[in-house]
C-alpha cells in the first residue's frame, strides 16, 4: 500500500477520537490501518489499554503516546512511551516501538510468572525442580519493543538480580564459583508471551557484577561471569531418562566465564549447563577466530589439566569443544 503523506496526520485524528477519559484502547483494526497489528501479536493480545494516556504529534514526523499498562506479566503498572512513525516496510504502513518500565522486587516466579521447572539428577534418577524461580528481581524492570526488532521473542527486557546463595545454587560445584564472583547483576534477554500457558518465555543472561583476576593463573587481565537463563524452552532437549516425569516445558541455567587473550580480538567464552550432574563435565568453549583446533586442544588441556584424548570432543568446522 503506497503511503500517503497524510496517513500519519490521519492516524493521529483517529487515535485523539479513541482516547477516552485518558484512557485509549489500542486495538487490531481498520480504523487505524492495522497500525498496531505487529505490536499486539508481539504481546499475545488482542487489545492494549493505555490508562492517564497522552497523545502528541510531533513535527508531523512521529506520534507520542504516554501513559502506563498492563502486560501478561503478574506484578508491575508499567510507564510506557510509544512512538508510531510512517515505514519503510512495504508490508505496512507504521513501525511501533514503545519502552516501558516499572520498579518491581520478588522472586522471578512472582514477576515473569510460571518458571518452568528444571532438570537435574536425584538419586540416579531423572528429576524436575523449580530452580530458577528463586532468583531475586529487583530495581527496574524495562522492557523495549519495535517492529523493525521482531523475532521469536520479540520484547527486550533488562533488570537487575540476584542468585540465591542456597539449596541448590549452593551445591553445585560451578556455582559455588559464581558465588565467588558477587550473586548479583543485571539480566538483559528477549521475551515473549506463551500462547498456551500466558506466560513468559524468555531468554537471558545475567551478567555477574565481580570479575576474577587469578582464577587462570596463566591468564593476564579480568575474567567475567555471567549465567545463561533460559525458560519455557522445548523439554524434548533435555536428557531425560524417566519418561513419566516428562516435561514438555522446562528452564535451563548455564554458568559462563569470558575473558579475552593476548593477540585475539575475539573473546573466548567457556559455558558448562547447570544442575545437570552425570558423569562427565559438558564444558563448551567458544574460541571466536583465530586458533586452530590444536590451539583450542592446548588451551583446554592446559586449563583443566590432562584430559584424556578419548573424553576431548572438537566439532568439525566450528569454534566449540566439549570435554
Amino acid at each position: 500500500m503506497e503511503m500517503k503523506p497524510d496517513d500519519l496526520n490521519d492516524l493521529y485524528s483517529k487515535l485523539l477520537s479513541l482516547l477516552s477519559d485518558s484512557s485509549l484502547t489500542l486495538a487490531d483494526s481498520e480504523e487505524t490501518t492495522h497500525a498496531f497489528e505487529w505490536l499486539l501479536f508481539a504481546l499475545n493480545a488482542s487489545e492494549l489499554t493505555v490508562n492517564n494516556a497522552s497523545l502528541e504529534l510531533l513535527d508531523n514526523k512521529r506520534i507520542e503516546i504516554k501513559g502506563n499498562v498492563s502486560f501478561v506479566l503478574p506484578k508491575g503498572k508499567y510507564d510506557l512511551t510509544m512512538w508510531i512513525t510512517t515505514s519503510s516496510k512495504s508490508e505496512r504502513n507504521f513501525t511501533v516501538e514503545f519502552t516501558a518500565d516499572a520498579a518491581v522486587e520478588g522472586k522471578a516466579s512472582e514477576v515473569f510468572g510460571t518458571i518452568y521447572p528444571t532438570f537435574h539428577p536425584e538419586n540416579g534418577v531423572a528429576a524436575y525442580e523449580d530452580i530458577l524461580g528463586d532468583i531475586t528481581i529487583s530495581d527496574v524492570l524495562e522492557i523495549n519493543y519495535s517492529d523493525d526488532d521482531y523475532a521469536e521473542l520479540p520484547l527486550h527486557f533488562s533488570c537487575m538480580a540476584t542468585l540465591p546463595n542456597k539449596g541448590r545454587w549452593s551445591s553445585n560445584p560451578f556455582c559455588a564459583i559464581l558465588q565467588a564472583a558477587g550473586s548479583n547483576g543485571k539480566v538483559t534477554g528477549r521475551m515473549s508471551p506463551n500462547a498456551v500457558f500466558d506466560n513468559v518465555k524468555f531468554n537471558a543472561v545475567l551478567e555477574l557484577d565481580k570479575t576474577f583476576t587469578e582464577l587462570i593463573p596463566s591468564l593476564r587481565g579480568k575474567i567475567s561471569a555471567f549465567i545463561g537463563l533460559q525458560n519455557g524452552m522445548d523439554g524434548n532437549d533435555d536428557p531425560v531418562g524417566d519418561f513419566a516425569i516428562y516435561q514438555p516445558y522446562v528452564s535451563r541455567a548455564f554458568a559462563g566465564l569470558r575473558f579475552k587473550l593476548d593477540g585475539l580480538s575475539d573473546e573466548i567464552r567457556i559455558t558448562a549447563p547447570l544442575f545437570r550432574g552425570g558423569e562427565y563435565l559438558t564444558l563448551g568453549a567458544d574460541f571466536g577466530k583465530g586458533l586452530s583446533p590444536a590451539d583450542m586442544v592446548n588451551f583446554i588441556t592446559k586449563l583443566f589439566g590432562n584430559v584424556p584424548g578419548d573424553h576431548l570432543m572438537i566439532p568439525e568446522a566450528t569454534s566449540q569443544a566439549i570435554i
